[in-house]
């Protein structure tokens, strides 16, 4: 992770990095306690989550950028 901190270049780079690995963080905290997304979340919503995760499981090295995801997915990033 010291290296994603590091590729960050600007004030933004870093708040969107930021904003990243805390939701890398989160959606590993709630595989850590077993908890089921599934019942809770709509389809479509559960659907886009999957896909992030699998963009950022495969591609953690090469995009930083919250919005660099957005495009891989079609879809806008919530700023």
């Amino acid at each position: 992770m010291s290296e994603m901190l590091k590729a960050a270049e600007n004030g933004q780079a870093h708040e969107d990095l930021i904003k990243v690995l805390l939701l890398r963080f989160l959606i590993l905290t709630e595989e850590a306690s077993g908890k089921k997304v599934a019942n809770t979340m709509p389809n479509q919503k559960m659907l886009t989550l999957k896909t992030f995760r699998n963009l950022i499981e495969k591609n953690y090295r090469q995009l930083k950028l919250p919005n660099e995801y957005a495009a891989l997915m079609y879809i806008t990033p919530i700023i």
